[in-house]
């Protein structure tokens, strides 16, 4: 059932990626590098190009970057995080959006049941398994 939904997610990505582009364009996007002793946390969305990301997304205008950052992880996985705790690791543009990306450190890894909507899967993996692509936080292995 996942892989049906994450094939839905990809085509509805695909066809609508002109209208989002110029929707997100000058947006601000905010991201987690969550950490786990050696190993950083990694998501797959339903709708999107199938990579696996780091946690975040989307910026509200009554937010600072962390503040979106927090209230995203919040959103996506369940995890509350105070937002004055996340440190900013670094920021840059890409494609007209401006992208930020924190990191945090935990002390043991939570148990995920069950992901929210937006989310198929999650998974833990060592820096050393992934590669940092320059977009929008996403990584791929």
């Amino acid at each position: 059932m996942t892989r049906i939904y994450e094939l839905l997610g990809r085509l509805i990505w695909i066809s609508t990626r002109p209208i989002t582009s110029r929707i997100m364009r000058g947006s601000t996007r905010s991201y987690v590098l969550l950490e786990c002793g050696t190993q950083v946390l990694l998501v797959k969305n339903w709708i999107g190009s199938g990579k696996w990301r780091l946690p975040g997304g989307g910026v509200n205008s009554d937010e600072t970057p962390a503040e979106g950052a927090a209230r995203e992880l919040y959103e996506e996985l369940s995890i509350e995080i105070d937002p004055d705790v996340l440190t900013l690791k670094t920021k840059y543009s890409y494609r007209a959006r401006h992208i930020h990306i924190f990191s945090y450190q935990l002390t043991a890894k939570p148990e995920f049941s069950r992901f929210k909507p937006e989310l198929t899967s999650a998974r833990w993996c060592t820096l050393t398994e992934v590669e940092l692509d320059g977009t929008f936080g996403m990584l791929h292995s």
